[in-house]
């Protein structure tokens, strides 16, 4: 895998208490939350550095493999699970999500009797170099708080990426991006309040050739309720080209 960062969709918040997105006309508040931060991905990049890190250990081969054991094992970092948005809400467990250098990002959830239940993320790529795209639904926001669905809990809960790994990446849908909907690749022309309206993608939407796109005729346009975008908490779109062309 190459270390490619490119983050196409969305808006990094490091500091700010709330999501200020753009207007209707341009994204929507839909989206997905991040599960990863920065520190994930420079340790993941561990694989592609370790003759540097270890640079001043080559004169040892005891202490060369000490250190490349020592930046090419495993670390896990957490985001507590809670039943409202709030820390003093009762804590339901926590996500995990285990990063190991040359390898894609897993996740899972540890509730508070230590069962685990793995998951691959809503929005997903196992090439951490593109997005990266780790991301959960969003079903709803407070604040720095957001609503998940939580695989092995029956009911939604809530966490606070910005304060348990100190990041928060949001990607919202768009005007004009080429998602996939029930097997079909669709290009969203307009955001309303309670749904989207789209077309059908073709091919000079997601231009890839050498030259001006052929135009074609616009078309037709299709409507769907916002409601029916989510099942059971999760996002039915996905982005179709997480890594461009």
């Amino acid at each position: 895998m190459k270390f490619l960062k490119i983050i196409t969709l969305g808006i990094l918040l490091h500091s700010l208490p709330t999501i200020t997105f753009a207007t209707k006309a341009e994204v929507s508040d839909i989206g997905w939350v991040g599960l990863w931060n920065e520190e994930m991905i420079e340790w993941v990049e561990n694989e592609n550095q370790i003759y540097r890190l270890c640079e001043k250990d080559k004169s040892s081969p005891v202490q060369l493999e000490q250190c490349k054991e020592k930046h090419l094992s495993s670390k896990i970092w957490s985001i507590n699970v809670h039943s409202e948005p709030s820390k003093n809400s009762p804590k339901l467990g926590e996500l995990q999500i285990k990063v190991t250098p040359g390898s894609s990002f897993q996740a899972s959830f540890k509730s508070i009797n230590n069962k685990v239940i793995e998951f691959t993320p809503d929005l997903y790529d196992q090439d951490w170099g593109y997005g990266p795209y780790f991301h959960q639904t969003i079903l709803n926001q407070k604040q720095e708080w957001f609503e998940v669905a939580i695989p092995g809990i029956n009911s939604f809960a809530w966490i606070n990426p910005k304060s348990d790994i100190q990041y928060i990446d949001v990607k919202t849908i768009e005007i004009g991006q080429v998602y996939t909907f029930n097997s079909k690749s669709i290009v969203i022309v307009k955001i309303d309040n309670d749904s989207i309206k789209y077309i059908i993608e073709n091919k000079s939407d997601m231009w890839c050739d050498v030259g001006t796109p052929p135009k074609v005729p616009a078309g037709e346009v299709k409507s769907i309720n916002i409601s029916d975008l989510i099942n059971n908490g999760h996002l039915l779109l996905d982005i179709k080209y997480k890594r461009g062309c």
